[in-house]
Formats: C-alpha cells, sequence, structure tokens
C-alpha cells in the first residue's frame, strides 16, 4: 500500500511538471487534467478496495478467535471433571429443514461409561427457550407419568436452565456417579443430585428406544 501512494505522488509531481511547460496549450491542459483525475480515482479506488479486504480479514480472524475461545472454555470445563476424556461419538441432529445442533459424547475410555461422561450439544440455529422447555418435558414424558404438580415443578427448573439459544451456543451435560452438572455459555446453570431426573434427562439422547435411535447408534459409538 505505501508503493502505492509513493507511485502516486510521483505521478502527479509529474503531471504538474507536464501542466507547467504546455500552459498555453489549452487541449493539453484539458487531457492532462483529464488523465490526472482518472489515473487519481483509479489509484484511490485500488486503495479502497484494498482497506476494505484488509477490514474483512480482520474481522474473520476476530471470529475464529472467538470460536477458539468457546472451544478452550468448554475444554477447560471438561478437564475440570476429567483427568483424560475421549470422543465416543458424535452426529448431528436435524429435523425437516433445520440443522438443529451438533452433539458429542466424551468418557475417560473412548467407550460409554453409564456413571461418567459428558454430553456437548453445539447449536447450529435459533431456539426459543420456551421451545426447549416445552420438547425436553415432552420426551421427559415419554418415559415418565407426571402428576400436574410435578410437572410445574419441572417447567420452573428447566426455564432457569434453560435461556434462548443463539447459533454457536453451547450446551454441556455432565454426569459423575450420581451427581449431574449443567453448563449453558460456559457457565454452570444447574447442579442437581435428583437421580430419577438425571437418568431420566441424558436417556432422551442415550436410551435404545429413543426418538431417533439411529442418531443414539451414533452418539453410543456403536457404529464405529
Amino acid at each position: 500500500m505505501f508503493s502505492k501512494f509513493l507511485f502516486l505522488i510521483f505521478f502527479l509531481t509529474f503531471i504538474n511538471s507536464v501542466n507547467a511547460q504546455n500552459n498555453t496549450n489549452s487541449v493539453s491542459k484539458s487531457f492532462t487534467e483529464t488523465l490526472t483525475n482518472t489515473m487519481t480515482n483509479t489509484l484511490t479506488n485500488t486503495l479502497n478496495k484494498t482497506e476494505t479486504n484488509s477490514n474483512s480479514n480482520s474481522n474473520s480472524l476476530v471470529n475464529s478467535n472467538k470460536q477458539i475461545k468457546k472451544s478452550l472454555n468448554t475444554n477447560t470445563i471438561l478437564n475440570n471433571f476429567f483427568s483424560n476424556y475421549k470422543l465416543v461419538g458424535e452426529v448431528n441432529y436435524s429435523h425437516l429443514f433445520w440443522d438443529l445442533y451438533d452433539a458429542k459424547l466424551f468418557s475417560e475410555t473412548g467407550d460409554f461409561e453409564e456413571n461418567k461422561f459428558a454430553l456437548v450439544l453445539k447449536y447450529n440455529t435459533k431456539i426459543s427457550s420456551k421451545s426447549v422447555v416445552k420438547e425436553t418435558i415432552n420426551q421427559l414424558k415419554k418415559q415418565k407419568e407426571y402428576t400436574e404438580v410435578e410437572l410445574d415443578e419441572l417447567r420452573t427448573l428447566l426455564k432457569n436452565t434453560f435461556k434462548d439459544i443463539k447459533v454457536d451456543d453451547t450446551f454441556i451435560g455432565i454426569r459423575e456417579k450420581n451427581t449431574a452438572y449443567f453448563y449453558f455459555k460456559n457457565k454452570k446453570v444447574l447442579e442437581t443430585k435428583n437421580l430419577e431426573f438425571i437418568n431420566l434427562f441424558f436417556n432422551i439422547w442415550l436410551r435404545e428406544d429413543s426418538q431417533n435411535p439411529a442418531f443414539t447408534k451414533k452418539l453410543l459409538g456403536k457404529n464405529k
């Protein structure tokens, strides 16, 4: 870019010299001014495009750094629970035309371990808190008959846990024996020892007769 500025200065100096020598020639002067304006506009547009591309590359780098930071935060959370963790399985979940989320399951051995694992969901679309709570309750009701009082308590619990979801938001659910820890956007939103809720919640994705058995099979690494 600096070399382009030097060329512009040199060119304008040269044109001014030509103007001085041809002051009496109006045709030459008009031609020179036209040529000067044309070259100046061309160089200016080129420099503006270069600056725009530079800003675009800078924005791409910022977005890339945000993704790296998000990944590092997720890894930090997992490192708090696992001395070593390996991928059990991963799968994308889509419904009709909507790409909803990518799911990954981790354990210390790389095989599914019932009493210690981590489920990570990275969302690919916006979903309202209301929709998440409603769908979660529907999935839980397929496994247990709830009273109205229990459903009200469940709605309150889930509303406090799940907020509106944006693209690239991450949910992490970790089971460690009889305790579960839930993280949303890398912040802890729930810790519970309610064993029945823990089993029913994770079974939405992990039970053999889940809503999508093929999804569950891949998540459990059974297609390796």
